[in-house]
């Protein structure tokens, strides 16, 4: 008896593991790895528009604005754009 042993099926840990991770919406339309992104930018992103009416938080990279929240003189916001992509 012979068989084939792929490394790579549908139901290996590694599809498992990347259809978890970037394909099943955990919040709303959101994956795991977009809200990863989403936190990184939010605990360790650049931050501008403190004391302002807009707030946003880059990506690690500094290349795109991942949050864009707008507030109010109190800091609560009031509408809040996320960029995970």
């Amino acid at each position: 008896m012979s068989a084939a042993i792929l490394p790579y099926t549908d139901l290996s840990p590694e599809a498992l593991a990347l259809a978890v991770w970037n394909g099943l919406p955990l919040e709303g339309s959101l994956s795991a790895a977009d809200i990863q992104r989403v936190i990184l930018a939010a605990m360790a992103g650049k931050a501008s528009g403190g004391g302002g009416s807009t707030i946003t938080f880059r990506d690690h990279a500094d290349t795109k604005d991942r949050i864009t929240a707008s507030v109010d003189g109190s800091g609560n916001r009031s509408s809040v754009t996320l960029n995970p992509s």
